[in-house]
């Protein structure tokens, strides 16, 4: 009996290896391995989460890796270690992104926010290194046209935890955007 052990694949397309097993008083074997890639429900926009730990696995689009216990408070989800993660994978153009975030003695550490259009490579949105006790809001409306895929992970722990929640992502704006150029009033008082 031959055990193959492997980590998840996170990406979006399968991934193959082959391995070649020989022993004495046999013909080599060779065995191609392929592992398919993981295929989660797409979200639909508009999107709105503001649950638990417990609730990603019931909620279409997202997809985590690593996330503790819940916070008894929104923001509930707890990112407590370096390469925990929560995914959102949605087939829309996106509108504004914002949720909330705040650290737990959290410092020395970086926790990034990323999207992609592929799900492969990732672009920084926002880095932060400091975060204070008190819940701020964030909000991002330049996402850009072709991103599919936003990512939050903790990337590198030094101290404290950092808490997640009421996230939501719009579809764009229909409201039309209106340019001035600069431009100049002539007034004349009259009686």
């Amino acid at each position: 009996t031959v055990t193959f052990t492997t980590t998840e694949n996170e990406g979006t397309e399968d991934r193959s290896t082959t391995i070649t097993l020989s022993y004495e008083g046999a013909n080599n074997i060779t065995v191609t391995v392929t592992q398919s890639h993981y295929v989660a429900e797409i979200a639909t926009l508009p999107f709105a989460f503001d649950g638990s730990v417990a609730d990603i696995d019931n909620t279409s689009g997202l997809t985590q890796s690593g996330i503790g216990t819940d916070y008894s408070n929104s923001p509930k989800l707890k990112f407590d270690n370096t390469g925990d993660w929560l995914l959102l994978h949605f087939n829309e153009v996106p509108g504004t992104l914002t949720f909330d975030i705040k650290g737990n003695n959290f410092s020395g550490g970086t926790f990034t926010v990323q999207t992609s259009v592929d799900g492969e490579t990732y672009t920084d949105l926002a880095t932060y290194t400091t975060l204070g006790t008190t819940t701020q809001s964030e909000s991002f409306n330049t996402l850009g046209e072709n991103v599919r895929y936003i990512k939050w992970i903790y990337t590198e722990k030094s101290n404290g935890n950092v808490a997640l929640g009421n996230i939501a992502l719009a579809k764009p704006s229909t409201e039309p955007t209106i340019t001035l150029s600069a431009y100049e009033i002539n007034a004349t008082a009259t009686e």
